[in-house]
C-alpha cells in the first residue's frame, strides 16, 4: 500500500489517499422497489471491550454473540440499513463477494437472525459486518481558548490525550468542566471545538487495512483507494465517499 505524505505547513496532501465512508439509515428506493431494511429487535451476549485502559469512562467498543432483527422491503441489495442501532448488516450474496475480494480489515459474522420477515425476499440471510482494521483515535477535538485541564482542581484532563474521550464532569473533583453549547446559563465552564472540521487519519496509527475505523468522538470508517475502487466497480451505490485529511507527523 502506498505511503501517505502530508505537508503540515501547507496543509496539502502530497501523495496517497484514504476516504471516509458512510451509509445512512434511509430506506433505499429505486423506482417502485424498496431495498431491504431492518429494525433492531435484540442482541445476545453483548459485552464491552475497553479500547483505552486509563479508566472505565474511556473509549470502549462492544461485541455480541447474536443479533435479532425484523426485516422489511422488497428487493435484496448490498448493505441493509438497521434502524435503532449501530450494527452494520450485509446481504449474504454481497458478504460472499466482499469475502472473496481480498480486502483487509472487515469481519463478516453469520450471527444475524431474522426474527420477523415482512419483506418480499424469501428466506433472507443477513451477515454482520464489523470493522477490525484500526486507524487509532480521533484527536481533532480541542479545548477552546484554554489548557486541557480541569479549571477547578487542575488535577485531571478534560480530553484524554490517548483516546480522545471528552469528560464533561471532572473525574477527579466531580465538578462540571465543559459547558453545554445550547445553555446560555453555563458561563463559568469551558467549551471545546473540532479542529479541523474534517476527520484526520494519522499514518502512524493506521494498520494498513483497506477498511478501518477511527475510534473516539468524531471518529468514523475509512476505506483505502483499493477498497473504494472495489466498491465502486461492484456498484455498491449505498456507500458515499469523502476524501479525508491525513497526517504523517
Amino acid at each position: 500500500m502506498k505511503t501517505i505524505y502530508y505537508d503540515d505547513s501547507s496543509g496539502s496532501l502530497k501523495d496517497g489517499r484514504v476516504w471516509e465512508a458512510s451509509w445512512g439509515d434511509d430506506i433505499l428506493e429505486v423506482g417502485n422497489e424498496v431495498f431491504l431494511y431492518a429494525r433492531f429487535v435484540s442482541d445476545k451476549g453483548w459485552h464491552e471491550v475497553p479500547l483505552c485502559f486509563r479508566g472505565p469512562g474511556h473509549q470502549r467498543t462492544s461485541e455480541v454473540d447474536s443479533v435479532d432483527v425484523e426485516l422489511f422491503g422488497s428487493k435484496a441489495g448490498n448493505i441493509v440499513p438497521l434502524f435503532d442501532h449501530g450494527y452494520n448488516l450485509l446481504t449474504e450474496s454481497f458478504a460472499k463477494r466482499l469475502s472473496e475480494s481480498g480486502l483487509k480489515g472487515a469481519s463478516l459474522r453469520d450471527v444475524v437472525r431474522v426474527a420477523d420477515n415482512q419483506s418480499g425476499v424469501a428466506d433472507p440471510k443477513l451477515i454482520l459486518f464489523e470493522f477490525i482494521g484500526r486507524g487509532g483515535f480521533c484527536h481533532r477535538y480541542k479545548v477552546r481558548d484554554a489548557s486541557n485541564v480541569c479549571p477547578h482542581c487542575r488535577d485531571a484532563p478534560i480530553i484524554c490525550e490517548y483516546c480522545g474521550t471528552i469528560f464533561r464532569d471532572c473525574p477527579s473533583c466531580g465538578r462540571r468542566m465543559v459547558s453545554d453549547e445550547h445553555d446560555p446559563e453555563e458561563t463559568n465552564t469551558l467549551r471545546f471545538e473540532g479542529h479541523p472540521k474534517s476527520l484526520i487519519v494519522s499514518n502512524r496509527d493506521w494498520d494498513g487495512s483497506d477498511i478501518f475505523a477511527i475510534d473516539g468522538p468524531g471518529g468514523g470508517v475509512f476505506f483505502s483507494r483499493r477498497a473504494k475502487e472495489w466498491f465502486e466497480k461492484s456498484h455498491v451505490f449505498e456507500v458515499k465517499f469523502k476524501t479525508a485529511y491525513l497526517d504523517v507527523s
